[in-house]
């Protein structure tokens, strides 16, 4: 221990001897205003208290990342939309270690990882099933981060990643925003581009130290929190019948995952063209524009009009003659 004490105390001086410049607010003074001082130690004996002090501050720097007091009342808040990146093996590789940490926490607590906690919050997406029908055609999920100043030795970055649970890997795209300030939150909103797949996926967000430039710190402990993604194609409805009555068309179905609304299109023939005759929010529909003694086709489609997303054509049904 004493030899840990003399270390950090040599440390110190030099550091005192070697640093060149300071800066207190707007002024920035050199060495050449400051001066040196060289001075030649004196022998001494410890107190226990020092001995305990020394101790603990040699712990600290060793470890270099100490999470920090934090005043809320006199907390400042910055807020800048989320930026996207691609992740270095670096980057990558520090991700890869604080998720399997996290889970190997969770496993060891028996305790579950939530949206939030005193370091880090992420707002559960409100359409976190979101949908997709082509590759360009998708739905983008929204969220909205909230990290506060963590580290005591270095700045604080709110970082997003994606999990794909079923693979067992993060995903190469990233997302990260504002650096947050000194006592301070750092609330980012923005869209997360999501893979053009079906699948079960985890989202992220870290309170990950970096120094001022951005540049990511490997540690332990980094806080995070995380929400479940699911991510599905938006299919046209199933099991369509189309029943001929008295001057109308009954058609049932089974809606699809995610439909807002059912769009029906109609035809005289199978392989013609289809005219759209309404839509429903519900699971049938009655078409009464149909003439006595013939038969029609009909295709459905799923559509959720917010995003403006729709889904394929269902196959063509065929009714019997209307009555």
């Amino acid at each position: 221990m004493k030899l840990r004490v003399i270390r950090l105390l040599t440390m110190v001086v030099i550091s005192l001897v070697v640093t060149v410049s300071f800066t207190f607010g707007d002024v920035e003074l050199d060495k050449k205003d400051i001066g040196d001082s060289e001075q030649t130690f004196t022998e001494g004996t410890l107190s226990q208290e020092h001995m305990d002090m020394a101790a603990s501050n040699y712990e600290a720097a060793s470890a270099g990342l100490e999470f920090k007091d934090f005043d809320e009342d006199a907390a400042v808040e910055v807020e800048q939309p989320l930026q996207e990146g691609t992740l270095s093996a670096d980057q990558k590789a520090i991700l890869a270690s604080t998720y399997k940490a996290a889970k190997e926490a969770m496993t060891a607590k028996k305790t579950k990882w939530d949206s939030s906690n005193k370091f880090i919050g992420i707002a559960k997406p409100k359409n976190n099933s979101a949908f997709y029908f082509t590759k360009s055609k998708r739905e983008k999920v929204k969220t909205k981060v909230k990290v506060r100043d963590t580290w005591y030795s270095y700045y604080t970055m709110p970082v997003l990643f994606i999990y794909d649970v079923k693979k067992g890997d993060l995903l190469d795209d990233y997302y990260y925003g504002s650096i947050a300030p000194l006592s301070g939150y750092a609330t980012t909103t923005g869209k997360i581009k999501f893979p053009k797949k079906a699948g079960k996926y985890e989202l992220w967000a870290v309170a990950m130290p970096c120094y001022a430039d951005g540049t990511w710190v490997d540690a332990e402990n980094i806080p995070l929190a995380w929400v479940k993604v699911k991510i599905r194609k938006l299919k046209p409805p199933t099991k369509i019948k189309a029943k001929a009555g008295k001057k109308k068309v009954t058609i049932t179905f089974k809606k699809a995952k995610g439909a807002k609304k059912t769009v029906i299109y109609r035809s005289t023939s199978e392989y013609g063209k289809y005219k759209k005759i309404g839509t429903t929010t519900g699971s049938k529909y009655v078409d009464k524009g149909v003439k006595k003694g013939k038969h029609f086709f009909y295709q459905l489609r799923t559509t959720r009009p917010k995003t403006k997303l729709k889904s394929g054509f269902s196959d063509p049904v065929r009714s019997k003659k209307v009555k």
